[in-house]
C-alpha cells in the first residue's frame, strides 16, 4: 500500500527511497518497514502524505481554473438592453 502511494519515489531494487529529501522519505524518516508488511500507523501517515500532495496539486489547479476563467470576464463586453417601465 505504500510503495503504491509512494509511487516512484521508492527504489524497489535498493528497497529503500530515491532521495531522502523526497516527501515520502521525509514523512518515514524515523520510520522503518518493508514492503511486504505495515502498521496501521504507517498506513495512516502514507494516506496523509498522499492527501496533502492531492490537496496540494488540486488547490494549484483551482487557482489556475480561477485565474483563467476571471482573466475572460476581464476581457468580456457585455451590453444590457430591456425596457425600464
Amino acid at each position: 500500500y505504500i510503495i503504491n502511494l509512494a509511487g516512484d519515489e521508492w527504489d524497489s531494487s535498493k528497497g529503500t527511497w530515491k532521495d531522502a529529501d523526497s516527501t515520502y522519505a521525509k514523512a518515514f524518516a524515523d520510520d522503518a518497514f518493508t514492503t511486504d508488511s505495515a502498521t496501521y500507523k504507517q498506513a495512516m501517515t502514507a494516506y496523509y502524505t498522499a492527501y496533502q500532495q492531492y490537496s496540494s496539486q488540486a488547490s494549484s489547479a483551482s487557482s489556475k481554473w480561477t485565474e483563467y476563467a476571471n482573466g475572460l470576464y476581464a476581457k468580456a463586453n457585455i451590453s444590457i438592453y430591456g425596457l425600464f417601465a
